[in-house]
């Protein structure tokens, strides 16, 4: 996400909570925290979390955790994502087609990336096919454990910010 696209999302959460206000540091740590995720999934978390019963605005942290948790919900198992696979394969799709019709965070799209698009086209069937499936599953399991990695990290996030955003660490001691 750019700068731009985070506005609009914080403008989203402006709408939904009055009492959140937008600066100048909300709009960096916000695109620091969202910069590698698509605008599309980040609104469509945020969405999400504001149609849930919330009482506070969210924070990076939540968004971010959201659009990984709903990321994973959404992949298919590794042997299916290779058949999927093959079978674009079989119809002749281009990498930028797969990009198009997977997503490019999808954890398919990064697995065939990583194991090579033009090998699993064009592999023989009886030598390479097998070898290229065993690499491709590897690596789909290993975006999978990423992704795990990475929504624990968000969660834990999410917690820190919450902790100091809690009432009785923000009174003013005289």
């Amino acid at each position: 996400m750019n700068i731009e696209q985070t506005k609009n999302v914080l403008r989203m959460i402006s709408a939904a909570y009055p009492n959140f206000r937008v600066t100048e540091d909300t709009v960096k740590i916000w695109t620091a925290v969202l910069s590698q995720e698509p605008a599309a999934e980040v609104r469509t978390a945020t969405l999400r979390f504001i149609a849930g019963d919330h009482e506070w605005a969210p924070n990076p942290g939540q968004i971010r955790a959201e659009v990984l948790r709903a990321r994973r919900q959404n992949e298919p198992l590794g042997v299916e994502a290779w058949s999927d696979v093959r079978r674009m394969a079989a119809r002749g799709c281009t990498l930028a087609q797969l990009r198009d019709v997977l997503g490019e965070t999808s954890r398919t799209y990064r697995a065939v990336v990583a194991t090579d698009w033009q090998r699993i086209r064009l592999g023989d069937l009886r030598f390479e096919i097998p070898k290229l499936r065993q690499a491709f599953l590897e690596a789909y399991e290993q975006f999978g454990e990423r992704e795990i990695e990475q929504e624990t990290q968000a969660l834990t996030w999410e917690k820190a910010v919450a902790s100091l955003n809690a009432p009785e660490q923000l009174k003013i001691e005289n």
